[in-house]
């Protein structure tokens, strides 16, 4: 039995049951307990019974930890059992007090029933430790002839030494009781000691640890196990170990138990699910349990090795992709002086030429050079220092000494106290998209085909002058330069071949520079050139003229020669130029006043110009805001036949400004045409047209015909049957009382196209006239291949009619030919009754003109053809 310090129980063993009981009662009584108490190392003995003599506690003392090992044994049982000895003619009685523990005797015959202390021979006393004292008596045995009186003496002599010697003996024999049992006691705190080692390894391990009978069933299992599957310890026990693993498993798990019985360790991962399905990779070691040579069972040692494994992959995973990165990637020490590089990967070593050797060690400033920035290789050094990220970008330079763009990120790493302990740095080759920023930049600020530079760096260089100019008493000139006729090249030649023209007209432009001068393309056939350091006129008169006459000399491409020129306006900075592209503005409007002085030419800008192109801007601003309010008007000029019957109408278009009154169409027309303003002004114009014909008809008052002028953009745009037909559609004006106008120079420039479209306009039974005919360049080869059914004698022809033979002559022959090709005539700008009188000798077929009705709005359209009748035509003053 083993006692702590206060006494309690801490482990027992006993053969019996009643040995355990009667052990329980004597630890409770005073005297024991006051007999433990006592401060004594050594073992002592104690006879706590009186009436069980024999039995005896033996206590020994545990100096280190406090605690008792306390054990009984039958002290009778043992002189017995160790004291047998040939005792010749004696009988020995071992003794407590007067109460005999045991008699020896010689073996064969019995002890005397009734033996007392006044029958001995001999006596002797022995003190055991602890204060048991016992008396031995020597007896003559009941087998000897005692009457053999004369050796009485000699008979007491020896019994006198057989009891010293049994003496001698039963004291060694207890002393050497007493060392077995301090031995044993030792063996057993020892062996007590180990199993609680054993018992804290088992319980607090923290991996699961477990042991298997021979047949594969859980004897023991710790915390961790209960911990890791989920079940508790009641439903792990003795249950198959094949219950808590995969069915896949069994066989391989099987295998490994075998081996562990064999007397061999075997180690191996296994898969588990726990209780709530969760997933648990185990390392499990599993050793043989061997008693007296014989494995009985197997320990296990399974170790959750889920999370790690899990790391272990996530780290080779980021390692091998750290290897195989595209970007070169470094780690320092950051602790060690110098920060030396620990690690490099292979994109670093590809990148910068550099082996593992080289780099390892060493810190990584062998990488800069003369192009590397000093600022940035301070705040790099700035941010390192201060152990935060950094990113730059700076060029670096490869072990053959070729410089590339370094892209660089550097990150701290830190432990898990905060503290930094590396550097990491990523680094990527950007040289390629250097070049091709370099790239962009160029062809941001430069024209793809001449090499130029284009308007955005030209405004920056002409910037830079115009301030550098303010400081000074020097000027600048600004020339722009706009080659003439150039469209024809690449009509009829090509593109390709305008390309190459281009090309040859900036070479040309560059030899004319001075070193500080700028040439720049602006698009299409336009340059732009700045002069500087311009002291007076003449020299930029004498580079101009010598500019006209380079450009002059003929372009020879493919075996032929091409011939161009250029018009050019210069503009010179003056004290109240405010702005510098101002300059370019005012050399673009003399450029086209060069143009209109026969092209070949320059011309100087002058603020006359500016007057001009104002009032030009203001006018087209608000020509917009009256298309947008539809602030339009049509009147209506009719057309007289021979009978002096309506017809038909002409629209035409007028403009009542708010402020300035009715402006002729003569400003605004070719100023809409010129700005395209003219598309939706035609739109608006036919389809008013053709709502005041149909508002005629439903107040009974048609139908009438109606002739609308046709602008050339009107006519060339894709959409303009889908325009026209949607148009009629809209309005249901029948379309033979539409008539449209055209100009021979819309016919002229694109024949067949024209013609196309006339088919067109005849199928849709709307019919066309030419307008002003005879005054530009017809082709009368083709005037009867188009599908028209009028022309019309321009008014130029009609006012010398009664006074120039040529023009009356003109006129017949217009009249005769277009009879002659099916064709009506209406002549217009008839003012008079003589030039109406003659038009119609000549058998012309309708008449327009001041001298029969002015324009007039719809209202006094409906008046005026209420008043016709069969008999009289109403003339007017043409003043009026």
């Amino acid at each position: 039995m083993l006692l702590n310090e206060e006494r309690q129980l801490l482990w027992s063993t006993t053969r019996t049951l009643d040995e355990e009981t009667w052990f329980q009662q004597q630890i409770t009584k005073p005297r024991v307990n006051n007999w433990l108490n006592a401060p004594l190392s050594q073992p002592r003995l104690m006879i706590p019974d009186a009436s069980q003599p024999q039995r005896v506690l033996m206590t020994i003392s545990n100096q280190s930890s406090g605690q008792q090992l306390l054990s009984t044994f039958d002290i009778a049982e043992l002189l017995n059992n160790e004291l047998r000895m040939a005792l010749g003619p004696f009988q020995v009685s071992v003794n407590r007090a007067t109460k005999p523990l045991l008699v020896l005797h010689p073996s064969g015959f019995s002890a005397d029933p009734v033996l007392t202390p006044d029958m001995a021979l001999a006596s002797r006393h022995a003190g055991l430790p602890g204060g048991i004292n016992l008396t031995l008596y020597a007896y003559p045995g009941a087998h000897y002839n005692w009457y053999m009186m004369s050796f009485m003496p000699v008979t007491v002599a020896m019994g006198g030494l057989l009891l010293s010697w049994l003496l001698a003996f039963s004291l060694g024999l207890v002393g050497v009781g007493i060392a077995r049992a301090r031995e044993l006691t030792a063996a057993q705190l020892s062996l007590a000691e180990s199993e609680q080692r054993y018992r804290s390894l088992f319980t607090y391990h923290p991996d699961a640890v477990f042991s298997l009978d021979s047949e594969g069933r859980f004897v023991t299992a710790n915390a961790s196990c209960v911990n890791i599957t989920g079940y508790t310890q009641s439903e792990i026990l003795d249950q198959h170990f094949t219950h808590f693993i995969n069915a896949d498993d069994k066989e391989r798990v099987d295998q490994h138990f075998a081996i562990a019985i064999q007397e061999k360790i075997t180690r191996f991962d296994l898969s588990i699910l726990d209780r709530n399905g969760e997933s648990h990779l185990l390392d499990v070691i599993a050793l043989p349990i061997s008693i007296n040579n014989n494995v009985v069972g197997i320990y296990g040692i399974a170790q959750d090795v889920t999370i790690s494994r899990a790391q272990q992959t996530q780290l080779r995973t980021l390692e091998r992709s750290v290897e195989a990165s595209v970007n070169g990637v470094l780690i320092a020490d950051a602790n060690l002086p110098n920060m030396p590089i620990l690690y490099a990967n292979k994109a670093f070593t590809t990148m910068t030429g550099y082996t593992q050797e080289d780099v390892i060690g060493h810190n990584c400033r062998f990488l800069q050079g003369s192009g590397s920035d000093p600022a940035i290789v301070a705040k790099m050094r700035r941010h390192l220092a201060e152990q935060r990220d950094v990113h730059v970008t700076l060029c670096n330079y490869r072990k053959d000494g070729t410089p590339f763009w370094n892209d660089l990120y550097i990150s701290p790493v830190r432990d898990q106290e905060g503290r930094v302990t590396h550097f990491v740095g990523v680094q990527h080759d950007i040289s390629k998209h250097k070049a091709y920023e370099a790239r962009l930049a160029y062809h941001a600020s430069h024209d793809d085909l001449t090499r130029l530079p284009n308007r955005a760096l030209f405004e920056d260089k002409l910037l830079a002058q115009f301030t550098l100019s303010q400081q000074g008493e020097q000027r600048l000139a600004v020339l722009f330069v706009d080659l003439d006729d150039f469209k024809p090249i690449n009509d009829n030649l090509g593109h390709a071949v305008g390309d190459r023209v281009l090309i040859e007209v900036a070479r040309r432009l560059q030899a004319t520079l001075g070193p500080k001068d700028t040439v720049a393309r602006l698009g299409g056939d336009e340059f732009v050139m700045l002069l500087t350091d311009i002291t007076e006129e003449a020299q930029i008169v004498e580079r101009v003229e010598c500019m006209l006459t380079t450009l002059a000399r003929p372009y020879c491409l493919d075996g032929q020669e091409l011939y161009l020129t250029a018009s050019i306006g210069i503009a010179l900075s003056q004290d109240t130029t405010l702005q510098p592209q101002m300059l370019i503005q005012q050399a673009d409007m003399a450029m086209y006043k060069a143009k209109q002085q026969g092209r070949n030419a320059y011309e100087w800008f002058t603020e006359a110009f500016t007057d001009s192109v104002s009032e030009r801007m203001v006018l087209r601003n608000e020509l917009q805001e009256a298309i947008e309010r539809e602030a339009f008007q049509l009147h209506y000029q009719p057309l007289i036949d021979q009978r002096g019957q309506l017809a038909g109408v002409e629209a035409l278009l007028r403009w009542q400004h708010p402020s300035k009154g009715w402006i002729s169409p003569s400003r605004f027309i070719p100023l809409a045409e010129a700005t395209g303003q003219i598309i939706p002004i035609s739109e608006w114009v036919l389809k008013r047209a053709c709502l005041d014909m149909q508002a005629l008809t439903l107040g009974g008052l048609g139908p009438v015909q109606v002739a609308v002028n046709l602008s050339p953009l009107q006519f060339n745009r894709a959409s303009f049957l889908t325009t026209l037909r949607q148009t009629l559609l809209d309005t249901g004006l029948p379309p033979e009382q539409l008539s449209l106008e055209l100009t021979e120079g819309i016919l002229m420039d694109n024949t067949e196209a024209a013609i196309d479209t006339l088919q067109a306009l005849r199928s849709m039974q709307i019919s066309v006239s030419i307008d002003d005919f005879g005054t530009g360049f017809s082709s009368l080869s083709y005037l009867k291949l188009l599908p028209i059914s009028t022309v019309k004698i321009d008014r130029s022809f009609i006012r010398e009619l009664t006074h120039s033979g040529d023009d009356a002559a003109i006129v017949q022959g217009i009249i005769s030919m277009a009879h002659h090709l099916g064709l009506r005539v209406v002549a217009e700008g008839v003012e008079t009754e003589e030039q109406h009188l003659r038009l119609m000798s000549y058998q012309c077929d309708i008449f327009q003109g001041f001298g029969l009705a002015k324009p007039m709005p719809i209202e006094a359209l409906k008046n005026f053809i209420a008043s016709l009748s069969t008999d009289s035509i109403p003339y007017y003053e043409t003043n009026e």
